[in-house]
């Protein structure tokens, strides 16, 4: 009665001929009752700030509220207000259920168990967690609660100018204090929805041609919509949590490709081996002569008669590009071409180029056939193909022995090759590889008989709220604004959610 004498009070002074136009505006409103219960819009808004405003949120609009208080408010209200409606539908089925418990199991509970001593506990023992680190100096409890407000001010907790750091922590208490009521409350709900779902549970019995066919549905469905289909891993990963009952169905689902998956699990996985081998083959045995002939570049850059300066400078200059767009390999290759040409007319080996490439692509070609068919098979690397040929080749031609020239003509036909891979990987992307589980195995088959029991349990809950609570709402007035006033439909939807229409 107080409440509603409180909405009646502010109502006529906001109303009163001694107000102006926009203090005659509502600040506080009744969205809706449910039994003598009043809703009002504040409620709504502590329920989003106890269930959706973290301290840490709270933190974050502080700051950008650029510590101003007043500021801070409103950026909460914009949170309030975008998060109004769905919140309300919220708070009220919550208090629906405990309407609909107090009416039915009054005298004895099967949910709503919550004591006074409950709560005081728990209140008790999250004072205890965050204060027990100041607790355990000695110093107090009432020196640790100042500490631990300082703390709060400290990390931009919001605050107003001139609070004391003791305010600031009854402040946070109060608020944590109604977070837990919060919780407690809607753990409670959840509770009564599962005496509702299985209120019947006795006559419930599995149905095994119905577990079966479950069975054969699930994985006809990953196999129509996942398996041998060339998908990205953000479009996989997005099928996946649409559909989390394939996972019953399915021991093991891979989507990874030439580009991203370690040389290790590249033996494990028969269509990445099989790829990895046709990449490499396509390589030295149709490819080779293309992939490894930029050495002829620099040839031609040389006849440019470039001075060494000139070409370290275009080099560098390529590079840079390189480096602020990684995916600009073209850029890369010619800082290489460059580097190459400079390093030969350094060195006076100009004319040399062409027969040294000669011996290093041919001992590069061999190194590369040598790990297509003996390293892939026995690597444990970590590396991916393309970064693990790298780590082979380097190594087999002893790249820190070799001279300025032939390390940079080694790095040029290794960065080709490289590219190859990427590119070729690129081209061709593995479809998704998907092993089923079998029907007969016992985790497998457990899962299905849960689904099917959860299904049945979600029948149960849905029948009960159909008979006996969407009557509730015909007789209830619901607003989500000051002059929004819902539908019988509206209602509905708002409430219990659009498949619980009759």
């Amino acid at each position: 009665m107080k409440r509603i004498a409180t909405l009646i009070c502010l109502t006529g002074i906001l109303a009163s001929p001694f107000t102006s136009a926009r203090e005659k505006e509502l600040i506080a409103w009744k969205v809706t009752s449910v039994g003598n219960e009043v809703i009002t819009n504040y409620d709504v808004d502590q329920f989003i700030e106890h269930t959706q405003i973290s301290d840490s949120l709270k933190t974050i609009l502080f700051k950008r509220a650029n510590k101003n208080y007043s500021e801070y408010q409103k950026l909460k209200s914009e949170i309030a207000k975008k998060n109004f409606n769905k919140s309300a539908g919220q708070l009220i089925y919550a208090h629906m259920m405990q309407k609909d418990h107090q009416r039915k199991h009054g005298s004895k509970r099967v949910a709503f168990k919550v004591t006074e001593d409950t709560f005081y506990k728990a209140i008790q023992d999250n004072e205890t967690k965050v204060l027990r680190h100041l607790l355990d100096t000695g110093i107090g409890i009432v020196k640790s609660r100042e500490q631990f407000g300082e703390f709060l001010i400290s990390q931009a907790y919001p605050h107003q100018s001139g609070e004391s750091a003791t305010d600031v922590y009854w402040r946070w208490y109060e608020d944590q204090k109604a977070r837990i009521k919060t919780e407690l409350f809607l753990k409670e709900v959840k509770n009564y929805e599962a005496y509702i779902a299985l209120r019947n549970q006795k006559y419930y019995h599995t149905d095994y041609l119905a577990l079966n066919d479950r069975y054969k549905d699930l994985r006809a469905q990953v196999a129509k919509n996942i398996e041998n289909k060339k998908l990205t891993h953000q479009a996989l990963y997005t099928l996946l949590n649409q559909n989390s009952d394939w996972k019953i169905v399915v021991k093991e689902i891979s989507n990874t490709q030439i580009d991203s998956s370690p040389v290790r699990n590249i033996k494990k996985d028969f269509p990445l081996q099989n790829r990895a081998d046709e990449i490499l083959h396509n390589i030295t045995e149709k490819n080779w002569e293309r992939a490894t002939s930029y050495h002829k570049k620099s040839e031609e850059i040389l006849k440019k008669n470039l001075t060494t300066e000139q070409l370290n400078d275009l080099a560098k200059k390529y590079t840079e590009i390189y480096i602020k767009d990684k995916s600009n390999f073209a850029s890369y290759m010619s800082a290489l071409i460059a580097k190459l040409a400079a390093k030969s007319k350094e060195s006076s080996l100009e004319k040399s180029i062409s027969e040294m490439a000669k011996g290093i692509n041919d001992s590069l070609r061999e190194e590369t056939i040598k790990f297509k068919n003996q390293i892939i098979a026995s690597s444990d690397s970590k590396e991916v193909l393309s970064e693990a040929l790298e780590t082979h080749l380097m190594s087999a031609l002893n790249y820190e022995n070799l001279n300025e020239v032939e390390k940079a003509l080694v790095e040029l036909s290794v960065f080709s090759i490289k590219f190859q891979i990427r590119k070729q990987a690129f081209e061709s992307t593995l479809p998704v590889r998907v092993e089923f589980a079998e029907y007969t195995d016992f985790k497998t088959n457990d899962a299905l008989r849960n689904l099917l029991k959860h299904e049945w349990m979600q029948k149960e809950f849905k029948s009960y709220v159909q008979d006996q609570l969407l009557f509730n709402t015909e007789y209830m007035t619901i607003r989500t604004g000051e002059h929004d006033f819902l539908t019988p439909e509206e209602k509905i939807d708002l409430i219990f959610g659009k498949d619980f229409r009759r």
